[in-house]
């Protein structure tokens, strides 16, 4: 009896172990999708002080509040701090006393991530998730 016995502690602990991967990797994936929405609002938050504080925002600081959240600097130099992030993505508005700056990023999930496989079992799929911010401030007038 205990012979054939031996083979199921290996099937469990094989089944158990493929759970808590699949929960380890979801959670991670989730966390750095997490991760890249706080470095956009942290960028839009940036950006809209640097429009802000113009005297007269006009059509250069609206290219360099869009280069300031896509780039992390104003001249639009260097790669952009979240990938595929474009700087159509930004819409710097002003209205009134106050300035807007909104920003619209596509988070695309990992290729071979756990998420995926497992909707892909019941024949649906994870879309990508559309991130939005949106952030105003008042003029700043000395």
């Amino acid at each position: 009896m205990k012979k054939l016995e031996s083979g199921l502690i290996l099937v469990e602990t094989a089944l158990f172990t493929m759970f808590i991967l699949l929960i380890v990797l979801s959670i991670a994936e989730v966390g750095r999708a997490f991760y890249q929405y706080n470095q956009l609002v942290i960028a839009t938050r940036n950006a809209t002080r640097y429009f802000a504080v113009s005297a007269n925002p006009g059509p250069a600081d609206t290219v360099g509040a869009q280069n300031l959240l896509v780039f992390g600097n104003v001249i639009g130099a260097g790669d952009a701090i979240l990938p595929n992030l474009q700087t159509s993505d930004v819409a710097p508005v002003v209205g009134g006393n106050f300035v807007n700056v909104s920003a619209s990023y596509t988070f695309n999930f990992l290729p071979g991530n756990p998420l995926a496989n497992i909707t892909a079992l019941f024949g649906s799929s994870i879309p990508a998730l559309t991130l939005n911010t949106s952030l105003s401030m008042q003029i700043f007038t000395p």
